[in-house]
């Protein structure tokens, strides 16, 4: 609906480059400028021809990043919660925040990496997408929409097109809660945490979160 900035990394070959690699992150949310930095390096130092870029996937990282200040609270990790109890505060702020939700779509991101792409390389220059999670998802829309464009593409970890994130929380948690209860079942590990290791853990959390982990 409007301007909307997509922060971009840069790492330059160390050779002739003959092309470029662009890292796409998972998530989805994944701040790629600031969590790729170590896998671009590790590539440059097996790839010395291609200038490696990545960039922040609208609504992540320094891209608009979709937040709700208010209901943010601050963890010992650095990262931010928001309770259940925040979520129907937390959606209307973003509903009357600065950036407008219809901007921040994964059609939206491929278009913005096929654009990048446009602006970057040279005549000739081979170009390669690598994904990761979503990061996989995000690259088959790109696909879609520039399909000439890439000389290649690879797939890691993948996310198919007809994946649906909505169910992606309360996936994780039944995955966790099977294995507490897999715990709960086995002597060995019982023994460790408990005949309750989910509440274990959660009072675990807590201590950590508090900074008196001993």
């Amino acid at each position: 609906s409007g301007e909307f900035g997509v922060w971009v990394k840069r790492l330059r070959a160390g050779s002739q480059a003959r092309g470029q690699l662009w890292l796409l992150d998972g998530g989805p949310g994944g701040g790629a400028t600031a969590t790729l930095g170590q896998r671009m390096a590790d590539v440059a130092a097996l790839v010395d021809d291609l200038d490696i870029y990545t960039f922040d996937h609208r609504g992540s990282g320094r891209s608009g990043r979709l937040s709700c200040p208010d209901q943010e609270d601050a963890m010992s990790d650095g990262g931010v919660a928001i309770t259940e109890a925040e979520w129907a505060a937390c959606l209307s702020s973003l509903q009357t925040g600065e950036v407008d939700l219809d901007d921040v779509t994964t059609t939206a991101a491929a278009r913005d990496l096929g654009t990048l792409i446009e602006q970057t390389r040279e005549p000739g220059d081979v170009t390669f997408v690598w994904g990761i999670s979503y990061g996989t998802y995000h690259a088959q829309r790109y696909l879609q929409l520039f399909p000439e464009q890439p000389t290649g593409v690879i797939l890691e970890a993948i996310a198919p097109a007809g994946t649906t994130w909505s169910l992606f929380d309360q996936r994780f948690s039944e995955v966790a809660f099977s294995i507490v209860r897999l715990c709960a079942d086995d002597p060995a590990c019982e023994s460790r945490l408990g005949p309750d290791p989910w509440t274990y853990i959660s009072q675990a959390r807590a201590i950590v979160d508090s900074g008196q982990c001993n």
